[in-house]
């Protein structure tokens, strides 16, 4: 086993989670980007109400403008259990209607989403020609074929939404940070693997690789027993767990079924520390864990060993 055995097995350990990692951030990056989530979040700001023409008329886009010169038309929108207020706007000789929350004509700031025109609208604009004197088809001309609904723009939901979405990048991104910090300084890898104190990993690191480089006392599969660690070395879990810390030690069986192997049954060999930090060291063979354990209950006999189904 060459020196730099356990800091080769972090580094490729933490390159593989990296590898994982980075795929679900592009994932989720993708994901956001065909779920127009940042368009969501982020409605583009209109300087002006006749820049809706250019927008997309199947309800996707969410934009976000200064209203002024409003006029309510008396007409209610009843939408999902929603109460909406039908408001109009002329600019340049068109006539814009909007959904607002509320009948007042005070301007302001609003999010809402762009959609087309609809039954609804064709009915709203049946009753407002009749009450201006216009004929059904004039006003239909000079209106937009688009509705800007704020009632369509639930900002509790889209702020929680925005929370949730920095929440798992956060997460992500500290974890490729950790990650690749452990690559470039192994200790670090490590420590996050242990929860211990981190001035102990180093020493504990070069402990234990000066213990394999010298000699082992039992060496099979991914377990390696030296005068002071139980050591457990594979991709997916490194352990170097000091021999006086360990209070209780045993093993239990998997079952994994596949479409190739249908009875396919491994061991897990588990460690309690003083800490209360289990360990596990995974894909043994039973032998090998009966064999670690009597070793340990010979060198410690006050390390409880198995447990008793009851």
């Amino acid at each position: 086993m060459s020196k730099a055995k356990i800091t080769f097995l972090l580094r490729i350990r933490n390159f593989i989670n990296l590898a994982i990692d980075m795929a679900i951030l592009i994932a989720l990056i993708a994901l956001c980007s065909h779920l127009r989530i940042l368009k969501i979040l982020y409605p583009t700001y209109l300087d002006s109400i006749t820049s809706i023409s250019g927008h997309d008329q199947r309800g996707q886009d969410y934009v976000a403008l200064d209203l002024q010169d409003l006029h309510y038309t008396g007409y209610q929108a009843i939408q999902d259990g929603k109460t909406g207020y039908y408001h109009y706007i002329i600019k340049d000789d068109r006539c814009y209607f909007l959904i607002l929350k509320t009948s007042d004509t005070t301007p302001r700031y609003i999010k809402a989403r762009v959609t087309k025109a609809d039954g609804s609208t064709t009915k709203l604009i049946k009753e407002f020609a009749r009450d201006i004197n216009w004929s059904e088809n004039e006003l239909e001309r000079f209106s937009s074929p688009l509705i800007i609904d704020e009632n369509a723009y639930d900002e509790k939901l889209i702020k929680a939404l925005e929370i949730l979405l920095i929440l798992c990048f956060s997460i992500l991104v500290a974890h490729l940070i950790i990650l690749i910090s452990g690559i470039i300084y192994p200790p670090i890898a490590l420590y996050v693997l242990h929860n211990n104190n981190y001035f102990m990993v180093p020493k504990r690191l070069k402990d234990a690789q000066r213990e394999l480089d010298e000699g082992v006392i039992y060496s099979q599969g991914n377990i390696r027993l030296t005068k002071n660690y139980l050591i457990g070395l594979s991709y997916r879990n490194i352990c170097i767990i000091p021999l006086e810390n360990i209070t209780w030690a045993y093993y239990h069986s998997v079952l994994r079924r596949s479409l190739v192997i249908k009875h396919d049954i491994t061991y897990t060999l588990r460690v309690v520390s003083n800490t209360r930090r289990i360990y596990t060291i995974q894909g043994q063979k039973k032998g090998d864990c009966v064999e670690v354990l009597e070793i340990l209950q010979t060198m410690y006999p006050e390390i409880m060993i198995g447990y008793n189904n009851v």
